[in-house]
């Protein structure tokens, strides 16, 4: 019998070495670990020399085929050999199951062992990094900064298993950058105080004194920016810098304090240019200060923040105040027109102020919802925004009406359709007075739009102003036009002159409109609501809203109406069948008159009247008119033209209308006078002369774009003065 191998002679030992009566606690006091790395190295040794024999096998397996019967003895007594082992193997396998059943319980606890091991690690590395994170934090300090963004990393790189470490970490995170943003507040205010802010520093002197102590400010300012940028690194476009903040709290309480209390003395109604001159002042005055300590730390960071000019930001935190000192202000504006119509003249020349002195414009139309304006108080809803343009509305008519109205004594009418003296040597000399301020009144309201937030309400106001003013224009020239034609017959000279004067007020302002037109702002403005489908529904859903408060505004004068008292008389006469029938005829009757004016269709009060002409060819292009006019609609009404287009046109076709009814008074009275003389035995060759040197020389009406000015030709023959 072969001796014992090494292996069964350590499997004996191994199993000798355990007592069969060992304890559980015998058994955990051994060193499984180093029995499991004895028994590992033992089964490696085997597998080993189990490889080798294998490798033996194979080189002789081919070989044996063609050997000698010598060579196949030796292989065979390896093959018995491999057969002798197959016993100790399986006996080693069977102790390896063995061992394994005994080591793997203390293995399990080995690794829960390491894991509370990880787990502690980790708490304690929170525990020191958010210590020292803390203790630099009162500091403010870049070190500060850095030992937070140390700490932050670590509790990034907590594995999830740790789920109650990784809260508790993400928790002190939270609370250190809350921390780090008061000590940081705290250290700028303090260099503040230190300088005196919000005091004025005047003169270069000062700066140079306060050099200390502003190089503080700055460096404070610049942390507590640097601060912000690294914990809010993709919201700094639009929110508010803590820095600038810091800097406007002073500002802001002063504000407060003087323009908010109501026991405050400047604290008054009817004064908004108090609040508004105050917001003025206080950017100018602190130029200096701004520019010296603070714009140069935002420049460093110029690619993250919105804006690194430090007087543009100052000045958009006290809009800010302004705006909410409005929008409180805003119901009892509502209530008082006379209050509404002084703040928004107030509010309209601080806007212009800032913007010329400032700068503040560019940055508001850029983006103007980081830099908003006080104006955007007055558009912010429906109601208010119809309340601007209602007074704007009263307060163009009350003008023009004051101009044109003819309540008014004779000379000072005269006055404004007068020409200068010298009207001859220009084609402006040639526009009456009255046309000039009419387009003066025009351009004033344009720039009161100007500074709306969008092309809604900027367009909005055009059509429920301008419109309406220039039809109102149209239908005072018209009026006095028609006098003018109708005094043809008594005082042709001087009725002449003044109806050309009435056609070049209407052609000048139809061509200062086509020249607005071509502009950037009526061009840009009409192109972008023609061709967005939202913008056309804002417009349209604002025409809504705008109908309902005129119908709500107008239904007292509309009980008034003749229709209304149809409607009573039908609901409590008679004819009570019929009563539903005609109450609802009549309501739709003036509620659709009232819808159609919204778009421009068929508003009775501006409607041009035609002069009387029974010819088959004028009847035939009024019927055309109205079938085209039939089947607009009225959105292809409101937005298949220009602006001023269709004003632009009802403006000259008035002007060719009266040229073309003074024409025919004229030949009228022409031929009635031609009669007259003819009765009293006239040489037919005169009569016949006086005609054509009349129709030689009769003004061109048929180009009603240039002025033209009274030739009075025939005022021997209207004089009779003929000899």
């Amino acid at each position: 019998m072969p001796s014992a191998s090494p292996l069964s002679t350590l499997s004996a030992t191994l199993l000798a070495s355990v007592p069969a009566d060992a304890s559980e606690q015998e058994l955990q006091d051994v060193d499984w670990i180093a029995v499991s790395s004895a028994l590992k190295a033992l089964h490696l040794r085997t597998q080993e020399e189990l490889m080798e024999l294998g490798t033996a096998l194979d080189r002789v397996e081919t070989p044996d085929r063609i050997n000698t019967v010598e060579e196949r003895g030796d292989v065979l007594a390896v093959h018995n050999e491999l057969k002798s082992l197959q016993p100790q193997l399986t006996v080693t396998e069977q102790h390896f199951l063995q061992l394994e059943s005994i080591v793997r319980p203390g293995l399990s606890k080995l690794q829960t062992l390491q894991s509370r091991a990880k787990y502690l690690e980790a708490a304690v590395q929170v525990e020191k990094l958010s210590q020292k994170a803390k203790k630099q934090a009162v500091q403010a300090t870049p070190d500060a900064l850095e030992a937070f963004k140390t700490f932050a990393t670590c509790a990034a790189a907590i594995p999830n298993e740790f789920s109650v470490i990784k809260r508790e970490a993400a928790r002190r995170v939270e609370d250190l950058s809350v921390d780090l943003r008061q000590f940081a507040v705290e250290k700028l205010q303090l260099a503040l105080e230190n300088v005196g802010w919000p005091e004025l520093l005047k003169t270069q002197q000062e700066l140079t004194e306060k050099e200390t102590e502003l190089h503080e400010v700055s460096k404070a300012f610049g942390y507590l920016l640097t601060l912000q940028l690294t914990q809010q690194p993709k919201s700094t476009t639009t929110t508010d810098l803590w820095a600038m903040d810091c800097v406007l709290d002073p500002l802001l309480l002063r504000f407060r304090y003087h323009f908010e209390r109501h026991e405050s003395a400047t604290n008054r109604l009817a004064k908004p240019e108090w609040y508004l001159t105050h917001v003025h002042e206080q950017t100018n005055a602190h130029t200096r200060f701004l520019a010296h300590s603070l714009t140069p730390e935002l420049h460093r960071h110029r690619e993250e923040v919105h804006c690194w000019d430090a007087q543009i930001l100052l000045l958009r935190g006290l809009v800010k105040a302004a705006s909410r000192k409005l929008t409180q202000d805003l119901p009892t504006l509502l209530a008082y027109s006379p209050l509404l119509c002084h703040t928004l003249d107030e509010v309209l020349l601080f806007e212009q102020n800032i913007d010329e002195d400032i700068g503040y414009g560019s940055w508001a139309s850029a983006d103007r919802r980081a830099y908003p304006r006080c104006i955007d108080v007055f558009t912010s809803n429906s109601d208010v925004l119809f309340a601007w343009t209602s007074a704007d509305v009263e307060y163009a008519h009350r003008v023009l009406s004051a101009t044109l109205e003819t309540e008014s004594s004779g000379d000072k009418k005269n006055l404004v359709w007068q020409l200068e003296d010298d009207a001859t040597t220009s084609e402006q000399e040639l526009v009456p007075p009255v046309a000039q301020r009419f387009v003066a009144l025009l351009d004033f309201l344009s720039q009161r739009f100007m500074l709306m937030e969008t092309e809604e309400h900027r367009y909005l106001y055009v059509m429920q102003v301008h419109l309406p003013l220039l039809r109102r224009f149209g239908q005072q020239c018209d009026a006095r036009g028609r006098r003018l034609v109708n005094a043809l017959t008594k005082n042709t000279q001087s009725s002449w002159g003044e109806l050309f004067v009435v056609v070049n007020a209407l052609q000048h302002v139809a061509q200062t409109l086509a020249i607005w037109e071509q502009s950037s702002v009526f061009l840009e403005l009409s192109r972008k609501v023609a061709r967005s489908e939202t913008t056309r529904a804002q417009v349209l859903r604002m025409h809504v809203a705008y109908s309902k408060q005129v119908l709500a505004r107008a239904s007292a004068a509309v009980l008034a109406t003749e229709e209304a008292t149809a409607v009573r008389q039908a609901l409590a006469g008679p004819g009570a069948m019929i009563g539903p029938t005609a109450a609802l005829t009549a309501a739709y009757s003036v509620g659709s008159k009232t819808m159609k004016s919204l778009f421009r269709r068929a508003e009775t009060d501006g409607k041009i009247e035609a002069p009387v002409d029974s010819s088959p060819a004028a009847e035939a292009t009024d019927n055309d008119n109205n079938s085209a006019e039939d089947q607009d609609d009225p959105e292809t009404l409101v937005f298949s033209h220009t602006i001023f287009e269709l004003q632009i046109a009802e403006l000259k076709a008035l002007a060719s209308t009266l040229l073309e009814a003074g024409k025919n008074a004229l030949v009228r009275t022409v031929e009635r006078d031609v009669e007259n003389y003819r009765s009293r035995y006239v040489d037919l060759k005169i009569f016949y002369f006086f005609i054509l040197f009349f129709f030689t020389n009769k003004p061109d009406s048929s180009v009603p774009d240039c002025h033209v000015s009274p030739v009075p030709i025939l005022q021997p023959i209207l004089d009779g003065d003929i000899r």
